[in-house]
Parts: C-alpha cells; structure tokens; sequence
C-alpha cells in the first residue's frame, strides 16, 4: 500500500515475508524511485538467539536499506534484537514503533497516543 501525502510516499507493508528489499526493488520499478518512508514489519523474529550466519544476514540487510534515501519504522515481526542490530548500522533512518503509537506524517516523527 502507498500512501501519497504532502508530495511525499509513504510504502505500508505489515510483515516484509518476501524481503523488505525486494519490495523496495517493486516500489522502485513502478514508481522510478524509492518511497520518502516505509512502515513495515522486517519478518526477522525468533524465539532462540540468532546465529552467526543470521546475525550477518540482518546487518547486510541492514547496510542495504541504509543505502535509500527512505527512513524506516520498523514493528511487528521484525523483533526488538533484530532491531537492535540494524539500528546500529542504520542510526537514525530507523525507528521502532509499537502498539499505541502515532507516526506523524507531517514530520515524521513518533508520539505516543494519551
């Protein structure tokens, strides 16, 4: 789902099963860009500790979603560990959100519902 406000597009996707990346590779295809934010589960939960080999896979796919020019909330699916290890390699173009909270489109910013 994309959502056109303010001359900005906003890519909604609720759990990425097919590959956040590959669905930006889709949103660029149709649209010759990439979205200005996406709000999107990362499909990355587990209930044991993350391997090496799937330590190594977040932060690649991290790295790969630093390099659009797209800021990211990420919720749902992804997991707060997993979460944690992209936002170390993608800083401040990442963001968690959780149930109850607002993202404020017109700054984009995050604010809790009262």
């Amino acid at each position: 789902l994309v959502i056109s406000y303010g001359g900005k597009r906003i890519l909604l996707s609720g759990c990425a099963h097919n590959g956040m990346l590959s669905i930006l590779d889709a949103f660029r295809d149709k649209y010759g860009t990439a979205p200005d934010v996406a709000i999107s589960g990362f499909h990355l939960m587990k209930s044991t500790k993350y391997t090496d080999e799937e330590y190594r896979e977040i932060v690649d796919i991290g790295k790969e979603l630093k390099k659009y020019p797209t800021f990211f909330f990420t919720c749902h699916c992804t997991g707060e560990p997993a979460y944690e290890i992209m936002k170390f390699t993608m800083g401040e173009q990442l963001q968690y959100v959780h149930s109850g909270e607002i993202v404020a489109c017109d700054f984009f910013e995050t604010v809790k519902e009262k």
